[in-house]
Formats: structure tokens, C-alpha cells, sequence
């Protein structure tokens, strides 16, 4: 079987810098047209994210400036599993995932300080914990929160006590110890990305049409 690194993966399967500001140009392109149609209610938007995605905080940095913008009657995912169960090359695209989000970050002027790859399993817990902060209406601030610690915060992940005294400070209280509620609604969100018709992070969900949310640097 043939092995394929991750840099020559990168070359046959990424798309190049411009083709990616193209792909850019175009989203903010048809996302200005939409939104231009809505001046009299707010847009309904659902983003879908992954904590082991890292272009998670780049997609809720475009977020929240169209948030600010346009007032979105917005709500935010939070998944575990994703993508395409016959993608033979999903670890490779996750491993690639990395150094093109540290990329578009640098661009971007949002620095993405990992170098190394976060385990699904690692960062599992965080989606039941944001599910857990809705129910006090502090998932988004909490979301936000933990992915730029993960991500932008230091190159090592934070232990435990750390992200407790995070979840404490935004939320009010301490995160659940019983987490199969939590469990059961991370779930519920994996199967309404796949019932709408997608199925990877981080998606926007806007008025009915899909965007990859981190593609989306939008300006007014």
C-alpha cells in the first residue's frame, strides 16, 4: 500500500494560495449577496464546530464580525464526530488541517500557536461541556473561550484545572460531572449536520445555504 506523507498530500489534495483566496473571494462574494436580501429580519445561522478542528477559531472569528455586523440569530453545534466514515485520508487531512489553518491565521492576523495535531478523544468532553453551558445561555462566550486557549493559548494543551476555572468564570458554576445528557445532545447535533446535508467542521448553516465558516472573512 502506498503511504502518503502529509506535504505531498498537501500538494495533490490542498488547494494552492490563490486558488484558496479565490475560493475566499467568492464565499464573502455570495455571502454579501445574501445577507444584502435580509434587511429586515435577522439571519438564522447555525455554525457546527469540533474542538479538534483548528479552523474552528478562525470560522468563530468571521462569525463573530458578521455577528457584529448583522445581528444573526445565531447558534453554535459543538460535534465529535464528523467528516466521511470512507475518507481513507482523513487523519492526513486532519494533520494537513493544522498548517493551513496556522496559514490563513497568520494571514489573518489571528495567530494559531499549536504545531501539533489535538486527538478527538482529547477534546471530546469540551462539546458536552458547551452543551452543558446552554442551558445557562453561556455556550457561545464558553465555545469562543475554549477554543482560542486550546489553539492560540500555548502550544501545550491545558489540564483539566485549568479549563475548569474557565468554564467556572464564564458559566457561574462548575462543569457537570454527569455528562450523559450532554452526550446524548452532541449527538442529536452530529445527526442534524448529516440530516441538512453536510457533514465536516466548521459549517455555517445560513438561511438555508452551507458555507466552510473559516473561508468566510467577512467585512462590511
Amino acid at each position: 500500500m502506498l503511504v502518503i506523507r502529509v506535504r505531498e498530500f498537501a500538494k495533490r489534495a490542498a488547494l494552492p494560495t490563490a486558488a484558496m483566496w479565490l475560493l475566499e473571494s467568492k464565499a464573502q462574494g455570495a455571502l454579501r449577496a445574501g445577507l444584502g436580501r435580509m434587511k429586515r429580519r435577522a439571519p438564522r445561522a447555525e455554525l457546527y464546530v469540533a474542538f479538534d478542528d483548528p479552523y474552528g477559531v478562525l470560522a468563530l472569528a468571521n462569525i463573530r464580525e458578521l455577528n457584529a455586523s448583522h445581528d444573526l440569530e445565531l447558534d453554535i453545534y459543538p460535534v465529535v464526530r464528523r467528516g466521511l466514515a470512507s475518507d481513507s485520508n482523513a487523519e492526513l487531512r486532519r494533520s494537513y488541517a493544522l498548517c493551513d489553518a496556522r496559514r490563513m491565521g497568520a494571514r489573518r492576523g489571528h495567530e494559531i500557536v499549536r504545531t501539533e495535531a489535538v486527538s478527538t478523544e482529547r477534546v471530546a468532553e469540551l462539546a458536552y461541556w458547551v452543551e452543558a453551558a446552554r442551558e445557562s445561555n453561556a455556550h457561545l462566550e464558553l465555545c469562543l473561550a475554549l477554543f482560542e486557549r486550546l489553539w492560540c493559548g500555548g502550544e501545550t494543551l491545558p489540564d483539566f484545572g485549568e479549563l475548569y476555572v474557565l468554564y467556572r468564570r464564564i458559566v457561574g458554576q462548575p462543569p457537570p460531572k454527569a455528562l450523559l445528557k450532554f452526550r446524548h445532545r452532541v449527538r442529536q447535533n452530529e445527526t442534524r449536520l448529516e440530516r441538512r446535508g453536510h457533514w465536516d467542521t466548521p459549517s455555517l448553516l445560513l438561511e438555508g445555504k452551507w458555507y466552510f465558516a473559516h473561508c468566510l472573512l467577512y467585512t462590511s
